[in-house]
């Protein structure tokens, strides 16, 4: 039977694993939102770029990563709340973009454990 100090080890190594993999995601993610200043299939896409983002958040809630969740909810509030005219649509694709980066830099900073980094994004997100 394994100890509990076992099964942390072991779900340590999974999340630890799993911020090593968000990278292809989010490289998916960025692909998606380039797609949306196309005029064709927009809706699709923004479907495929929900779902991917809605992932995110789920996982990342799984394994206590809160940050991480957190800025995927605030991306897919971006994305749910918006429907941008097609002249707006750049802005609105770079504000994703940004998001997008900003889901990157919280899961190399949980990976590297950079606590300062993570703790100033918790108080941004607070106030």
């Amino acid at each position: 039977m394994a100890t509990n100090h076992q099964i942390d080890a072991e779900i340590l190594a999974e999340r630890n694993s799993y911020l090593r993999e968000i990278k292809g995601d989010l490289q998916d993610i960025e692909n998606l939102i380039l797609d949306l200043s196309l005029a064709d299939g927009t809706s699709e896409r923004k479907q495929a770029l929900a779902r991917k983002i809605h992932t995110i958040k789920g996982v990342a809630g799984s394994y206590g990563l809160d940050l991480l969740s957190a800025a995927a909810h605030r991306m897919e509030d971006l994305l749910a709340g918006e429907n941008p005219p097609q002249l707006e649509n750049n802005k609105f694709v770079d504000r994703l973009l940004a998001h997008n980066d900003e889901l990157a830099a919280i899961g190399k900073a949980y990976l590297h454990g950079d606590e300062r980094f993570l703790d100033e994004l918790r108080r941004e997100y607070h106030e």
